[in-house]
């Protein structure tokens, strides 16, 4: 679409790269009109394609920047739009990971429980080892583990996947 635009009118513009190569075999600077003392057909078509030259490089930069500011929207938003599909993902993981709770509860009568440690586990080498046996730090050891213990996975990955979902709606609309 663009390349029709420059090109439109080809008589403008073949003229003005003919004109041009001439100055450049007379070793002219491209900026200076070879023919601007004659008042003659040329120096009015080198004037036209020069003209018509300098919109279109104008026309141009002007379309590039349009189009890079475009591309960079498009980036952001499918950016904030990816950190928000992951947050809702993982708050339907919450859901779900309830909802199986409860379904084995009201089948087998038993709770099973998915306490945040089940994630510890896939944690750092050392912090694991330490988890499941400390050799030192014992009371932050006994904060640790009790929290882990005492806080569901399920609600967790709810409010993770929440927080994450708003702070991407929030950041979507602030730069909206």
């Amino acid at each position: 679409m663009i390349l029709k635009n420059i090109f439109k009118s080809n008589e403008a513009v073949d003229t003005f790269f003919e004109e041009g190569k001439n100055a450049f075999w007379n070793d002219v600077a491209a900026t200076d009109n070879p023919y601007k003392h004659s008042d003659n057909e040329r120096t009015q078509q080198w004037d036209l394609g020069w003209n018509n030259a300098q919109r279109t490089n104008e026309s141009l930069n002007k379309n590039l920047g349009e189009a890079q500011s475009k591309v960079l929207d498009f980036l952001d938003k499918a950016f904030m739009w990816a950190v928000n599909a992951a947050g809702i993902l993982i708050i339907l993981a919450g859901i779900a990971l309830f909802g199986f709770q409860v379904f084995v509860y009201l089948k087998e009568g038993k709770w099973v429980e998915f306490p945040l440690s089940f994630l510890a586990q896939f944690g750092p080498n050392e912090f694991v080892s330490w988890l499941n046996h400390p050799t030192s730090w014992y009371g932050i050891h006994k904060i640790i583990h009790g929290t882990l213990e005492l806080i569901p996975l399920s609600l967790f990955a709810i409010f993770v996947g929440g927080y994450i979902s708003s702070m991407a709606y929030e950041a979507e609309v602030k730069n909206a």
